[in-house]
């Protein structure tokens, strides 16, 4: 994945991750609001009701106006300008929080408001089943000015345990972002770990390729006459050599080229390329192995339009690996068909062979990177799964595509179509 996609990958989830969470916290405040809303009416009924019943228990007229006084969002002051029973207010509000469902711990008090004095006071607790055990009497007061207050210590925490469901989607929206924390790290570990096998991988090959370049060019100089003319043997050897350090070459190079395009450092220089110049490019470079297997090479050339916009040298590479793998992956003498052609606004390059084929349940695996066909025990085949990977990179940044049929035993027919230039 590109650098710049998991930049866009990362500020898009941080986006999104930061949204929901104003969002839990907005509705989670406005679900709490609600709550506290319900609550005050819920209390102010309920005391309302405890003073009337007072009021009419003492045969006092009760007022058109509200006799509950709001001092703050937890503490209520409730007017009855009368005398009253500890016994009768007690039970009242027990009832009362009972009938409106107020399951919370309360206090209350009486107080005389001209001197400020609390004549009773007690704590009540929703999950206490008996009364309090020492009761105080009740001072008797001549003048109308009694009233009493109740006070509600948990209030918040009786309003958070009410939001239940709110307490499990903020649990999981932690959750989440847990996990994407996690992913992140993970993903931006898996980044600098393909950083350093790419960089790994372009030492190694740049490393390799100038022994094996040295190798190359002591082979050459062991063919010359003067020198080979010593020992027969030594032409024979440094043919060898020769060949097996340009295998060794040709592998790095793939490499190398995986590399690079897996980092989207591809170079590509695209100009008007003839697709038939590059075919009998890559035919001059291994048509004599077709010939040294016993082989044949068969031509079918049909296409009339067969210019193309692309790189040249990434084109001859994809026909030269489609060539090599019908040569390596057939236990008879190589017989390959070259046939081309044009469809409406492309040209078709058939490449088919008479080798062990795939099975069809590998074929959708086959582009893959380092994707090889089972064989079992059985390697007699080396390589490492990139060519037809680097082929099919290729042909895409051609704006093209490649397909393949094939049935084992009966070989394989690959098919590259490109768009042609107008």
């Amino acid at each position: 994945m590109k650098t710049n996609n998991i930049r866009y990958l990362i500020v898009f989830a941080l986006v999104c991750i930061s949204g929901i969470i104003v969002s839990q916290v907005y509705w989670f405040k406005k679900a709490f609001d609600l709550k506290e809303k319900q609550f005050r009416q819920t209390a102010i009924i309920a005391l309302q009701n405890v003073a009337e019943t007072i009021l009419s228990y003492n045969k006092i007229q009760i007022p058109l106006s509200s006799l509950v006084n709001e001092i703050s969002g937890n503490y209520y002051a409730v007017m009855t300008n009368s005398e009253i029973d500890i016994k009768t207010l007690e039970f009242l509000l027990k009832n009362e929080f009972d009938r409106k469902n107020l399951k919370i711990d309360f206090e209350y008090g009486i107080f005389n408001c001209q001197n400020e004095r609390m004549v009773y006071g007690n704590y009540i607790s929703s999950s206490s089943e008996q009364l309090p055990v020492k009761v105080r009497e009740l001072t008797v007061w001549k003048n109308d000015s009694y009233y009493f207050t109740v006070f509600f210590p948990n209030k918040s925490n009786y309003l958070a345990r009410s939001l239940g469901i709110w307490h499990f989607t903020t649990l999981v929206l932690f959750l989440v972002c847990v996990f994407f924390g996690y992913s992140l790290f993970i993903i931006l570990r898996q980044r600098r770990l393909s950083d350093i096998q790419a960089d790994f991988i372009n030492n190694m090959t740049h490393e390799f390729n100038t022994p094996i370049s040295s190798i190359l060019v002591m082979s050459q100089l062991l063919k010359k006459e003067e020198v080979s003319g010593s020992c027969p043997k030594v032409s024979e050897y440094s043919v060898m050599i020769s060949r097996e350090a340009t295998r060794i070459k040709e592998q790095i190079d793939r490499i190398l080229q995986i590399a690079t395009m897996d980092n989207h450092k591809a170079i590509y220089n695209f100009t008007a390329v003839d697709v038939h110049e590059c075919l009998n490019e890559a035919l001059c470079i291994i048509e004599h192995r077709i010939v040294e297997n016993g082989g044949g090479l068969h031509k079918s050339i049909q296409a009339n339009q067969t210019l193309v916009r692309g790189d040249a040298v990434h084109l001859i590479n994809v026909f030269f690996n489609l060539l090599d793998n019908a040569i390596k992956y057939n236990s008879n003498p190589p017989e390959i068909s070259i046939k081309t052609f044009n469809t409406k606004q492309s040209i078709h390059v058939m490449i088919s062979d008479n080798g062990i084929g795939i099975s069809t349940k590998y074929q959708k695996m086959l582009f893959s990177k380092f994707f090889r066909v089972p064989t079992g025990n059985v390697h007699d085949v080396k390589g490492f799964g990139i060519g037809l990977y680097y082929a099919y990179k290729v042909i895409k940044e051609h704006k093209g595509a490649i397909e393949v049929k094939s049935s084992p035993l009966q070989g394989s027919e690959f098919t590259i179509v490109l768009p042609i230039t107008l």
